[in-house]
C-alpha cells in the first residue's frame, strides 16, 4: 500500500503528545511479545482491519513489512 493511502485506525492513534518515555516503554513491550511469538499457536488467527483473518506465519509477514515501512518513514522525516 502507497505511503498516504491509508488511514490509521482511530484505535492506533495517540490521544496527545508522543514523549519519549512513552515510546522507549512501547518498545520494551514490543521486544518482550516478540520473543513469545514463536510460541503461539499457529492455528490461531489474528483479525486486521483491513486484511481480514491473518495466520501465525502471514502475521510475521505483515509485522516484518509494517516495521519496515514505519523504519522508512522514520528515516525519511530525519533526512
Amino acid at each position: 500500500m502507497p505511503r498516504g493511502k491509508g488511514k490509521a485506525p482511530k484505535i492506533t492513534q495517540p490521544l496527545g503528545a508522543v514523549l519519549l518515555a512513552d515510546l522507549k516503554n512501547q518498545l520494551l513491550l514490543i521486544t518482550l511479545a516478540m520473543q513469545k511469538i514463536n510460541t503461539f499457536d499457529g492455528s490461531k488467527n489474528f483479525k486486521h482491519p483491513y486484511f481480514g483473518l491473518l495466520n501465525l506465519k502471514q502475521t510475521v509477514k505483515f509485522l516484518e513489512i509494517h516495521t519496515f515501512h514505519h523504519l522508512k518513514i522514520v528515516r525519511d522525516i530525519k533526512k
